[in-house]
């Protein structure tokens, strides 16, 4: 057992091995290559508070997971149907 599991057993005691790719954190440049928009797309959407993220140490430093971006994507975007002409 751990010396922090001993002080407080709420505290899990060994990390995943394997994360989830959308538990990936990324940067914001990353993140706008992601989805395929611009970073100023994001802090847009950030700022308006649809996209969740976190701020790092100072404040200015932006980390996203993947999967908040793809919620994200799905939340905001207008799915497209395509017809297929007649043969």
């Amino acid at each position: 057992m751990s010396a922090n599991a001993s002080i407080n057993p709420n505290i899990a005691t060994s990390a995943p091995s394997v994360l989830d790719a959308s538990d990936k954190w990324v940067a914001l440049d990353e993140g706008a290559r992601h989805a395929g928009v611009s970073t100023a797309t994001l802090r847009r959407a950030i700022r308006r508070g649809e996209l969740r993220h976190a701020r790092v140490s100072n404040r200015k430093i932006l980390r996203l997971r993947l999967g908040w971006i793809d919620e994200w994507l799905l939340a905001t975007t207008t799915p497209v149907e395509v017809r297929r002409a007649d043969r």
